[in-house]
């Protein structure tokens, strides 16, 4: 659905206490937490909200204790547990994968409420390279307007090894997120 490629992110989660980072090493991702039995929980959670969008029939999803294969409605995504990084990989099939995504972020942020309040975190992270992970909400990739808004406000560089990437180097590597992004609507 998204020019033949999936949009891909990880969520990664640690201890709320922990300093923000935009960018983040394997060895930063390894350092997290991401407690037992949190990923049943979201995936219950999904599967609730996922049967309310009248998608696929469950026959056609895929439940295990490390993956997950679902739709809300036309869209279709994956989730893979990464224990070993604390994180979840989220993999979407879509023409708008910012909404799956924000919708995914919500259900994972209730589930962690209910779970342990306000003592976790969850942070959408692009893969950049073997070695980096981008934060999503620093570079304003899925902000309301998606990282569009051409105002004056200054455009955000990362140093990865030494080099600077603006947003516009960003979103060439990520270009899945940005297909048909300012035509985003709400489901």
């Amino acid at each position: 659905k998204n020019g033949g490629e999936p949009a891909v992110c990880y969520l990664y989660f640690d201890l709320a206490n922990v300093k923000s980072r935009k960018i983040l090493s394997c060895s930063n991702l390894e350092e997290g937490f991401l407690p037992a039995g949190l990923f049943p929980r979201i995936i219950g959670n999904t599967v609730k909200w996922a049967q309310q969008t009248k998608g696929r029939e469950f026959s056609d999803w895929i439940l295990t204790n490390t993956h997950a294969h679902l739709y809300f409605g036309d869209d279709e995504f994956t989730m893979d547990l990464h224990e070993n990084i604390n994180c979840i990989k989220l993999t979407i099939a879509s023409e708008v994968p910012a909404r799956v995504f924000h919708k995914m972020l919500t259900i994972v942020r209730d589930s962690i409420k209910d779970y342990l309040g306000d003592r976790l975190v969850v942070t959408g992270l692009i893969k950049y390279d073997e070695s980096h992970y981008v934060d999503m909400a620093s570079m304003g990739l899925l902000s309301e307007d998606n990282g569009n808004d051409k105002t004056d406000k200054p455009e955000p560089k990362l140093k990865i090894d030494g080099q600077f990437m603006t947003l516009d180097q960003l979103r060439e590597h990520c270009w899945q997120w940005f297909n048909k992004i300012s035509k985003q609507t709400k489901k």
